[in-house]
């Protein structure tokens, strides 16, 4: 390209050369740089690579060659005649000031036709921005009318595909629910759901039980070493053992192949045929047991209130930290946020994460030792119990208490169903309450007398409504219409999953472990974004133009930049002095 151009350069000024010097008729013409030049008419003269040829000709006559004008000075001519500010190269200083006049006038909406033409620029602003409120305002509003829309076609589909409703047991006039009996419950019902209800008598008590998460499966244990799982709704026994040492609690793992026992000694896991699989030498002495299936985290608490968390899926030990906080024989844990909740002898109920050694929180809920405690489904609520006597609802979600209620008698043991059913075990009675979250609305649902003995322990069946209670002489199941949730979520527990299937949801699982160090009180902040106050030295860096360049790329701080930061933080100090100043004046 760059020979071609060459070649044609050449033969250009060979064409120069040879033609005859008469004063071209072409008109003056002026670049964008302020070069002149001479633009061709005719096609003859054009060049092949551009519209117009840089060339200084020369005027001539018929009889001589020599010019009589030359160009330049008509150039000159011309260009004097021209205004100051189409010259581009001659004379910029007068140009550069109209050039800056007619950007000031277009700043103050006074140039030649502006929209805005003789009007205050600051209230063309105003009204830019009012324009732009209202259109973002419309848009927000459009954008929420279109998730209302589908949010309510989302809970349409839900519904066609959840046909199963919740009932209650109505009473008629004069007729108090607490007074029906299990026996007339489970001749009114089909004889599928009458054969859900059962005592077995067992002589190794108190007894202890525990439920999978789709609650297909039982496991129980008694304090004397005996430990049984069984598909209690087919009647069918899986694995029967003995310990031949007491056992504090019974836990499931992540499904119904693995059961913890908390023995006298150490803690000791198990399968469903009662061959031990391991002994955890770190959980000793233990007095309760939880397990986090999100998190596949095993946490027991020993008689010395000290904590420990342990990942079953690797073996690895997370945390061990001791309360300090006085005696705790209770632990739950709350299903949303995975924190774990500990009932002491002060009435004190503190709230724990593997990662700190500190408590997150502390709940003065009686004025005696926690007896009993639970937390609701969604996470959101908590009841506990004393030895004041005293029924206590507190919100999670603002750590405040809703209502107190005074009692006649000091449970033991509690449990909420999944659709808000209070079970209360003391003694050998067990009472059920509807609505225990509003204390307008609450009231005695049914009530149920063991005839083994005292209630060590109430556990509901989740997707069932039943019952099931360990006591001194064996385990019943109590048909408790309205407790349990009607339709199945099979993405997170599937009662009807082969052996194939739950390998495979096994896998699912540990795929999507979520790490201990993302449990915390609020788990909405996860993957926010933590705002800090900057300094003064940081705030000037970032506002000052000194020290942003055009790009906005931070530039290295020089003595210059320290002369900004010093004559800024004098006029802060200026300013704070002259603050107090008036405040003084004030006063």
């Amino acid at each position: 390209r760059l020979e071609g151009r060459g070649r044609e350069k050449e033969r250009m000024m060979n064409k120069k050369r040879q033609a005859p010097s008469e004063a071209p008729s072409a008109p003056l013409k002026y670049s964008k740089t302020g070069k002149l030049y001479y633009q061709s008419t005719s096609p003859s003269s054009a060049s092949s690579f551009r519209d117009y040829v840089t060339a200084e000709p020369t005027s001539s006559s018929s009889s001589s060659s020599v010019p009589t004008k030359s160009p330049r000075k008509e150039a000159s001519a011309e260009m004097k005649a021209m205004p100051l500010g189409l010259r581009g190269g001659f004379d910029n200083t007068q140009a550069k000031d109209e050039i800056q006049d007619l950007k000031k006038k277009k700043k103050d909406g006074a140039a030649v036709g502006s929209k805005y033409a003789g009007i205050d620029p600051h209230f063309n602003r105003q009204q830019d921005r009012l324009k732009l409120r209202k259109n973002l305002m419309r848009l927000r509003d459009k954008k929420q009318a279109l998730l209302r829309e589908e949010s309510q076609k989302a809970v349409e589909r839900v519904e066609a595909l959840m046909p199963e409703e919740v009932g209650f047991i109505e009473a008629d006039e004069g007729e108090r629910l607490d007074s029906i009996t299990q026996r007339e419950i489970t001749a009114a019902v089909d004889l599928r759901a009458a054969t859900k209800a059962f005592d077995l008598k067992l002589e190794l008590g108190p007894y202890m039980i525990d439920y999978t998460r789709h609650g297909k499966y039982m496991a129980l244990a008694g304090a004397k070493g005996h430990v049984g799982i069984l598909d209690w709704n087919k009647k069918s026994l899986f694995g029967e053992f003995n310990t031949n040492e007491p056992i504090r609690d019974i836990k499931f793992l992540h499904n119904e192949t693995m059961v913890a026992v908390a023995s006298k000694r150490y803690a000791h896991i198990y399968d469903n045929q009662g061959v031990e699989l391991h002994s955890l030498k770190h959980h000793h002495d233990i007095i309760k047991l939880e397990f986090l299936p999100y998190h596949f985290l095993l946490v027991s608490l020993n008689a010395y209130t000290k904590l420990v968390y342990q990942d079953t899926s690797t073996g690895e030990v997370v945390a061990k930290m001791k309360t300090n906080l006085g005696y705790a024989r209770i632990m739950r844990q709350n299903p949303q946020n995975a924190i774990i909740h500990l009932g002491h002898n002060t009435g004190l109920v503190s709230l724990w994460s593997p990662n700190s050694n500190e408590p997150l929180a502390k709940i003065q809920a009686h004025g005696a030792a926690v007896s009993a405690l639970a937390i609701d489904r969604l996470g959101h609520t908590m009841i506990s119990f004393g030895m004041d006597k005293r029924l206590s609802i507190f919100d999670l979600r603002t750590m405040s208490s809703v209502y107190q209620k005074p009692l006649a008698y000091t449970p033991t043991t509690i449990d909420i169903s999944q659709r808000g059913v209070l079970a209360i075990g003391s003694r050998n009675h067990v009472q059920l309450w509807k609505d225990p979250y509003d204390p307008d609305k609450i009231s005695r649902y049914l009530s149920h007398v063991c005839p083994g003995g005292d209630v060590m322990d109430v556990k509901f069946c989740p997707y069932e409504d039943v019952l099931g209670v360990g006591h001194m002489k064996g385990v019943s199941s109590l048909l408790i219409p309205g407790a349990g949730e009607p339709n199945y979520d099979t993405y997170l527990a599937n009662p009807f999953q082969t052996s194939k299937a739950r390998s495979h949801s096994e896998v699912i699982q540990l795929l999507e472990k979520i790490p201990a160090d993302m449990i915390q009180l609020n788990p909405d902040d996860i993957g926010g974004v933590v705002s800090q106050e900057l300094s003064f030295e940081d705030s000037v860096r970032r506002n000052h133009p000194g020290f942003v360049n055009r790009r906005h790329v931070a530039r290295p701080e020089t003595k210059e930049h320290q002369n900004i930061l010093d004559r800024a933080r004098k006029e802060e100090t200026v300013r704070k002095v002259e603050e107090k100043q008036r405040e003084k004046s004030t006063e």
